[in-house]
């Protein structure tokens, strides 16, 4: 017991210390079954996959070789099977054994044996917990309130058997394997569970990519939690009408993100569309359009015929507006409150209307 231990403690110190050097790998692979399939080397830049390289299976086998700056754990892909693989500057060449057939991977050493013990248990855990959360979200914007509720529960259920897992797993929060497990979840999880995680994880951890890429994140979305001051914006309609935030000032405002292009942004109008009519007098609803294109935009106004203010700067994901907000997706929905200060973030149907209807009873 004590020599694994031991063992152990060498592997993570290893992986910590040599996460700064250059790393030339090699990722040699005997498949069953597989040949002509194609295999992909990715990493995941939070939630999103990026290619590296890729290869063919050829008469059972194949190479990728490459470069990395510091050790991190990417995806392999080969048809539909996927696996993560560690590479790190004691794993310059990993040799990797894959039976199509059966579904069974086998790469022998000590750090990838910890990778695959960190994806079982706590993976599994975060695995059950953003699934849940995402059904949740689905069902909201089916607005079917017993299947949210259902999922809710499941969600703090999935939860707690990663803290669980966690207590039992003292090494997670202390390698670079752990916060490369995190980091593939991170991205689906509640803003305090986020901050709660990331604040876990020791300070020979805070120099590597992972650690900065969710530190920034969790900076940039803690700046537009509830009680904090909105961001000002000064942006134009389609007449040419400059209209600032503070123009609004005593007023609540719900700020609606969306674009002509966007299926989802309908799904949500007929929600927004009903907050403005029961709310006249007290609530102005805005339109922050990411279109890029004047004429789309205008088109889709006098199709849609809102009956609110449109404003826009026609630069869509660049926007200096959508920086500020942060926004990486639309429908984006924000209550904010007279004095400028954010209420509610990511607002959607049935539940929207009940949060502003609490409000302003």
């Amino acid at each position: 017991m004590h020599k694994s231990l031991v063992l152990l403690s060498l592997i993570l110190i290893s992986i910590t210390i040599k996460a700064q050097e250059k790393i030339s790998f090699s990722i040699k692979g005997s498949v069953v079954n597989g040949d002509n399939s194609t295999v992909t080397l990715s990493y995941n830049e939070i939630g999103k996959y990026e290619i590296i390289d890729s290869s063919i299976v050829r008469h059972g086998g194949f190479e990728i070789r490459g470069k990395l700056a510091e050790a991190q754990t990417l995806n392999l892909k080969i048809g539909a099977l996927s696996h993560p693989v560690f590479i790190g500057s004691d794993t310059e060449k990993i040799d990797i054994n894959i039976d199509l057939d059966r579904k069974q991977w086998h790469i022998e050493d000590d750090e990838n044996m910890l990778l695959s013990q960190m994806t079982h248990k706590p993976g599994a855990a975060f695995r059950q917990w953003t699934h849940a959360l995402g059904q949740k979200e689905q069902a909201i914007l089916q607005n079917d309130a017993r299947t949210v509720e259902n999922w809710e529960t499941q969600a703090e259920l999935a939860k707690e058997r990663v803290k669980n897992d966690l207590k039992e797993n003292s090494s997670f929060f202390n390698s670079l394997t752990g916060i490369s497990v995190f980091y593939g979840f991170y991205k689906y999880l509640p803003l305090a569970d986020k901050g709660e995680l990331l604040n876990q994880f020791s300070a020979e951890l805070h120099s590597s990519t992972y650690y900065k890429n969710m530190f920034t994140d969790y900076q940039r979305r803690i700046r537009l939690a509830p009680g904090r001051e909105a961001p000002l914006f000064s942006l134009v309609d389609t007449t040419g009408h400059t209209h600032n935030l503070t123009d609004y000032r005593g007023r609540y405002v719900l700020l609606d993100f969306g674009a002509s292009w966007c299926y989802w942004c309908k799904k949500e109008e007929p929600f927004v569309l009903k907050a403005h009519q029961q709310h006249q007098g007290k609530l102005t609803v805005i339109n922050i359009s990411m279109d890029t294109k004047k004429d789309l935009w205008i088109k889709d106004l006098q199709q849609q015929q809102y009956p609110w203010i449109s404003i826009s700067d026609l630069q869509g994901w660049n926007s200096p507006t959508a920086t500020d907000y942060y926004v990486q997706g639309v429908p984006r929905i924000i209550l904010i409150d007279p004095q400028g200060k954010i209420i509610a973030d990511n607002l959607r149907g049935e539940a929207m209307l009940k949060t502003i209807e609490d409000l302003l009873q």
